[in-house]
Formats: structure tokens, sequence, C-alpha cells
């Protein structure tokens, strides 16, 4: 997300008192003897005064977490606190410099290139068995964080096992032979939830965790129901029949437009292969799955009328299944929701 439209967005959330408040301030007659400053900058400036506090003390939920942005700290050789995105995330301020010989080889090369496309370290090892085919010798270069010293290596680069080369590799450091570490593309768009399950091998390497849903109480209370995942079957059945739904191409219009979500459901998802953990798929009421499992934000249409089944059977599973909700002022709050 560009500072452009963090402004934007800033902007948009001021609220109609703040605004009230600033013009009134500035329509009143001002008697300046020596020089007349025009209206327009001094509003601009309230303005932008009014969206760095809103920045700095109110965040849209699609801000809280920057899966672009940690996916460019993880290319500058970040390696601080752990994250849901290849174990590492980035807190300014609060993240240690770690000297390069303390870091493993996937966190001082974090970055490689294949014909153009872009993988980043998502900091998993795994076994021989896990590996496709080779695709030869690639050059990597990595930074010290703290001298800045360029270093290079070369590695043995190969592909995952049922995991379409667009999506992910293995690498093999010349230094560390017998040792292979998963890159995951940092930019891979699939053109239809069936494309995506296939090419990343889902119903094999995603696991389903926490599942929660807002129950409607009477007196126009609402509770949120949070219980780990009942029944995998029905999910999977659900996207199985809705394989051929195509991608939105530009998720980031498409949410902007849609100004917020009426979420019907909401699942806690891990991806061990690619360091994924805690993230989400959404369904909405009206139809739509959303998940941030790539890095950034993807949608598809499901369909409203299988959604609203899809959400009475899980509800309707509810008798057999232990669920935990605490009330806040009437409404429930979840302990640990997946991270969007």
């Amino acid at each position: 997300m560009t500072g452009e439209e963090r402004l934007f967005y800033a902007i948009g959330g001021v609220e109609d008192r703040l605004l009230k408040d600033c013009e009134e301030l500035f329509s009143r007659p001002v008697t300046v003897r020596r020089k007349k400053w025009p209206l327009l900058p001094a509003a601009c400036l309230c303005a932008a005064l009014a969206a760095g506090l809103l920045l700095r003390f109110y965040q849209p939920f699609w801000m809280e977490n920057d899966l672009e942005g940690i996916a460019q700290d993880e290319a500058a050789g970040s390696a601080c606190s752990s994250s849901s995105i290849g174990g590492s995330s980035y807190n300014e301020g609060d993240c240690p410099v770690i000297p390069w010989e303390e870091l493993s080889i996937a966190e001082q090369y974090t970055t490689l290139t294949i014909e153009g496309q872009e993988y980043t370290t998502r900091r998993t090892e795994i076994s021989q068995k896990q590996l496709g085919l080779p695709l030869g010798e690639e050059p990597l270069t990595g930074w010290d964080p703290v001298t800045f010293e360029e270093h290079s290596t070369l590695a043995k680069i190969y592909t995952l096992k049922d995991i379409n080369l667009a999506c992910g590799v293995a690498v093999e450091f010349s230094q560390e032979p017998g040792r292979y570490w998963v890159y995951g593309a940092l930019d891979y768009h699939p053109e239809s939830l069936g494309q995506l399950m296939e090419n990343m091998d889902l119903e094999r390497q995603m696991t389903f965790g926490v599942l929660r849903y807002e129950e409607k109480l009477p007196l126009g209370q609402t509770r949120t129901v949070e219980v780990e995942c009942p029944d995998n079957d029905l999910i999977w059945d659900l996207l199985r029949q809705q394989a051929d739904a195509p991608a939105i191409t530009n998720y980031d219009q498409w949410i902007l437009r849609r100004g917020g979500q009426d979420i019907g459901m909401e699942i806690s998802v891990d991806l061990p292969l690619f360091g994924v953990e805690n993230l989400s798929m959404t369904f909405t009421r009206d139809g739509w799955l959303t998940t941030n499992i790539l890095g950034h934000g993807t949608a598809f249409y499901l369909g409203e009328i299988r959604m609203e089944e899809l959400l009475e059977q899980i509800k309707g599973l509810e008798g057999s299944m232990e669920s935990s909700f605490t009330e806040q002022d009437g409404e429930a709050v979840p302990s640990r929701p997946p991270q969007r």
C-alpha cells in the first residue's frame, strides 16, 4: 500500500466533528495586518495534521498486517521476530540487528530470481524426499546487516514436489550440501481457485485451525463463536465444487470499492511448507472467499447461495463441538483471531 493510499484512507476516516471544527476555525473573520494567508493551505494543513493523528492512533483492519511490507523486509534481509509468513516480521524500533554469522544461510540470502520471477526465503527446511526436478545453479547475493558488506554464493535450485514452479522452489547452498530450503514466489497470482489449489497442492499442504462466526442473539445482541474447524470436508467440498471461480484481477482496487466485508465465517489456516501460520480464509455473506495466504490479498466468488448453505451446515454442527467465546458489552470477543 503506497503512502498516497494510506493518506487517502486516513483523510477518509476523519470524523465529521473534526472537519466541522476545522471549518468553523478557519471560517472566522481574521484580521492580519502584514500578510494574509490563504484559507486553502491552512485547511490542507489541518487535514494533514488530522491524517497524521489518525495514522498514529487509528489503523483500518486492512492495514493491520501489511504482508507486502513483510515480504519487502525479507528481501532486504530483515530477520527479526516471528511472524505469520516465513517466520519473520518487522517491528520498526523493536527489531534487533542480528550479526551476519548468527543468521541461518536462508536468512543471509533472502531473495532469489529465476527468469524474472522473484522468490523470498520462507525459512523452512525440507527433506530430499520433498524435492522435485533439478533446475540448475543460480547466484545469490546477501548483505551483512551490520557492515553492509556484500556476500555472494552459488546454490542448486530444485522444484518442489507437487508444487508449481510459479509458487516456490527449493534451494541447496554450496556451503551446506544436503540441506534444502523453501523459497516462495513473491508475486504469484492464480487465475482461478482451482489453479491455486492445484499449483500449491493445498489439499495436502494446508491445514485448518480456528473457525469463527457471528451468531445473532435476542435483543439485537451477537456473539462470536470460536471453535476448532469441525469438519474439513465441508470446506474442501465447497472449494472443489467452485474450482472454476476466477480470481479478482486487482484485489486492492476491488476491496477499496467494496468498502468493507460482511464476514460470515473466518478460518485460520497454516501452510507449514511455506512458513505460513495463522493466516485466514474469509467467507463473506454475499458469496466471496478472500485469503492472504499468498502474502497479498486474493478473492474468488463462490456464490451467495452456496455460502449460506455452508454457514448453516457449520452452525448445525455446533452442538457436537465445544465453542469458546467471551462477552464484552453484550458482544463476544474472540481470543485469537486469524491475521488478515
